[in-house]
């Protein structure tokens, strides 16, 4: 997820380069996906990359609930991305929600042996580029810090799959109890 691209920094861009920025938020559970305009700091829904609602809180914010279109991996509905944003009080003329701000994330994915919190792009990046052999999964961290890594394996799976997820969780996670399933 991002946060608005500050008004400090769009108008040094703009002074240095002679370029209007825009930003765009993407989570990268790819279950929803938003765009700035040139001419505005609000930031647009883009549909066909998933369907997005809005959970109002006691805040007053809402928090993102998406369903994602584009991830064969880890197939996510109705996801709770735990990314806040502010509506605006009108919808674009197409009828799509137009996002006022975007607060951003309000907790990681997972905390590591040292305490350090682990974001969703270490994981789903890294079994997508090095894992072959992993067609979905689901990482479970219990309270005890422990993790369960549950998948479901394709034709490219090998001896060396379940190796290199070991390997890997533990390079991202450190000296954690791992159960691969």
């Amino acid at each position: 997820s991002s946060e608005m691209l500050l008004d400090s920094w769009r108008e040094e861009i703009i002074n240095t380069f002679g370029i209007t920025p825009v930003a765009h938020y993407g989570a990268i559970e790819k279950v929803c996906f938003m765009h700035q305009f040139e001419d505005s700091h609000r930031y647009y829904e883009t549909p066909e990359y998933g369907l997005t609602e809005f959970e109002r809180r006691e805040l007053g914010d809402y928090q993102i609930v998406a369903t994602g279109f584009i991830n064969p991996y880890m197939p996510l509905i109705r996801y709770r991305t735990e990314d806040y944003v502010h509506l605006a009080d009108k919808k674009d003329s197409h009828g799509r929600q137009i996002i006022k701000k975007i607060t951003g994330r309000s907790t990681d994915i997972l905390e590591s042996y040292t305490n350090a919190y682990l974001p969703g792009v270490n994981f789903y990046s890294w079994i997508d580029k090095s894992v072959p052999g992993v067609g979905m999964f689901q990482i479970i961290q219990e309270a005890d810090k422990s993790i369960k890594f549950k998948y479901v394996k394709t034709q490219e799976h090998s001896l060396e799959t379940k190796k290199q997820i070991s390997e890997g969780l533990k390079a991202r996670l450190g000296d954690l109890n791992i159960n691969i399933e």
